[in-house]
């Protein structure tokens, strides 16, 4: 087996790519009947309002530690 190209990738090219698989994902368990995409868009909107929790959390962590 070929040894794999281990150039780095950049930061866009990595998100590109988690996107592409993710987006892949979601339609092939959409197309394949397991969800809805209701059922996607809902869970992407609780991923996304709970990960800017953790974000908002952090931040606010942060800052605090900063100016003590």
């Amino acid at each position: 087996m070929a040894e794999p190209d281990k150039k780095p990738v950049t930061l866009e090219e990595l998100l590109v790519s988690s996107l592409a698989q993710a987006d892949a994902l979601a339609k092939l368990l959409i197309e394949k009947g397991l969800i809805t995409r209701e059922e996607f868009m809902e869970k992407q909107v609780e991923e996304r309002n709970r990960l800017n929790l953790l974000v908002y959390k952090s931040c606010r962590h942060r800052h605090r530690n900063e100016h003590r």
